[in-house]
């Protein structure tokens, strides 16, 4: 293993849906290509918002709907 100085540490890393998760409000949503996509916005949302929940449905013509219901 080697040691290294001086390396900058990067900015803080927002997750992907960090933004979108912070602009909605309560009854917004969002359509996302997966379920895995759907559960990990879902937990994103409760990370950001104090008591926030997301919930989702799966939608007929594909994908997947959260919404911020709290």
């Amino acid at each position: 293993m080697k040691i290294e100085k001086n390396v900058p540490m990067p900015e803080n890393h927002a997750g992907k849906f960090t933004n979108t998760v912070l602009q909605m409000e309560e009854g917004d949503s969002v359509l996302l290509h997966s379920y895995k996509e759907a559960q990990a916005f879902c937990n994103c949302i409760a990370r950001k918002h104090p008591l926030g929940k997301g919930s989702i449905r799966a939608q007929r013509d594909g994908g997947y709907r959260v919404w911020r219901v709290s």
